[in-house]
């Protein structure tokens, strides 16, 4: 048995109690009993609050986990994917199986693999100083293919078509795109445009 702090006697019921004191070994008992207590209180605030705020891969947020109203579009599930294509993912909260952890939303990734009913996709993750090659598995309800190359690729046709034509014409022609210059100089007439001063409206107080 261990020793009794509060003396040999029975401990007292009260601080107030006849012929009590309060000793520095009651008081050091009692602060290591508060501080454990304490504690334990806020280590289990904490669990509480990452049990409410945590945010499971199936639900990331109320945007991402909601669901359209209606079916799904079947060109959902008639558009091909090919190995190298770029997609973007986009979860679909209708669609649980499949889909993508909250980090890899709104992301842009290139096809790996295909399946029947999925995409392997090769994502570049941020992680600190460096960039972390990910491939993940992604139903097709939560891909779709990126246009992020059309406007190259629509730029690479024209300037083909021009090259040849300039060739053709013995013409040089400048491919290289320029930044947006000034507006050229005009002349503004003043005929039947008399100049008008425009000044602020005077302050009304209206009751």
């Amino acid at each position: 048995m261990g020793k009794n702090p509060w003396g040999n006697g029975a401990r007292p019921t009260s601080c107030f109690q006849e012929n009590f004191s309060w000793s520095p070994e009651h008081v050091l008992g009692l602060g290591l009993r508060w501080s454990v207590l304490l504690s334990s209180a806020n280590l289990l605030l904490q669990q509480v609050i990452q049990l409410v705020f945590a945010r499971v891969p199936a639900m990331p947020s109320p945007e991402i986990s909601s669901s359209k109203k209606g079916m799904i579009k079947l060109s959902t599930y008639l558009r091909q994917y090919k190995v190298g294509d770029i997609v973007d993912i986009k979860a679909n909260g209708a669609v649980q199986k499949g889909m993508p952890h909250k980090v890899y939303h709104g992301k842009t990734g290139v096809v790996y693999n295909v399946t029947k009913s999925a995409v392997g996709v090769i994502i570049y993750k941020k992680v600190k100083h460096r960039y972390i090659e990910k491939r993940v598995n992604l139903r097709v309800e939560h891909v779709s293919l990126s246009r992020s190359r059309e406007e190259f690729v629509r730029r690479v046709k024209t300037n083909a078509e021009l090259k040849k034509k300039s060739k053709a014409e013995g013409t040089h022609v400048h491919l290289k795109r320029q930044p947006l210059m000034p507006r050229e100089s005009r002349t503004i007439s003043m005929k039947d445009n008399v100049p008008e001063t425009v000044v602020p409206i005077a302050y009304e107080t209206t009751i």
